[in-house]
């Protein structure tokens, strides 16, 4: 065999070898995705829709994991619904405790089908808003229409995520969030999900209500109150009127 042979058959276990490595390794090339969330789907599908490079069944809940999100300082439990005030700008904060985190999906839907996709603001360096152009995975994922989505924009670690939530009508959300503690690849990350509802009311111009008593101060109430005393008055005015005419009605018949 000449040389050229001889290279080609001792180069072709190397490349044999190259193509099983990279085989092995694409899961985790694919499936992680270090400066973007690679999915915007509902509840805890992370190990699904990462091809179980996180982990298909994850760490557990937030509160497992000592995470926790607070609405204007309100930890979320999941066993409460919170109220908030329509066109508002409300602070949503994502943090833990000891441990930092790397991966973020904080996501925003209507339970009753609400449009809104507007909801979230990225106000901090180390998040991004998704696209809310049809519900994608991969690296160009994307929410579905009317869906807003907020995630990671590198795999820095971090102690604490904010957003803004502003929603103009009422509605009542979905409030998701995934946290991804590492992306070291091959089912060994750790990650953990939780789900809360917070309801937005558009709150009425009409209606004053006294934070000690209870008392309606509203200007309906008070006007209503004013026309009764003077409905009363015109009716003490008019008992008069008919007993000066029964009196005379009276004189009439005893005079025939």
């Amino acid at each position: 065999l000449n040389n050229n042979t001889r290279r080609k058959k001792m180069a072709l276990p190397k490349r044999i070898a190259l193509v099983l490595f990279l085989a092995l390794l694409w899961p985790a090339i694919v499936d992680t995705y270090p400066t973007r969330a690679g999915h915007c789907e509902s509840g805890a599908q992370i190990g699904e829709a990462s091809g179980g490079v996180h982990g298909r069944e994850g760490s557990g809940s937030l509160e497992e994991g000592n995470f926790t999100v607070s609405v204007n300082g309100t930890i979320l439990d999941g066993m409460q619904v919170l109220e908030l005030v329509a066109g508002d700008n409300h602070a949503v904060i994502v943090e833990g405790g000891s441990e930092p985190f790397r991966g973020v999906l904080l996501r925003v839907s209507g339970i009753n089908g609400e449009e809104l996709q507007d909801s979230l603001e990225a106000v901090d360096s180390n998040t991004q808003r998704l696209p809310s152009t049809g519900e994608v995975s991969g690296f160009q994922s994307a929410c579905a229409e009317d869906v807003a989505g907020l995630c990671h924009n590198s795999r820095l670690d971090k102690n604490s995520i904010t957003t803004e939530l502003m929603v103009q009508e009422d509605a009542d959300i979905l409030v998701e969030v995934t946290i991804v503690t590492n992306n070291d690849g091959g089912g060994r990350n750790d990650w953990y999900y939780g789900s809360y509802q917070v309801n937005v009311r558009v709150q009425s111009t009409n209606s004053t209500t006294n934070s000690t008593t209870g008392e309606d101060l509203s200007d309906g109430g008070g006007g209503d109150a004013t026309e009764g005393n003077g409905t009363d008055t015109e009716g003490e005015g008019g008992n008069g009127e008919d007993e000066v005419a029964s009196i005379g009605a009276c004189k009439w018949y005893c005079s025939v």
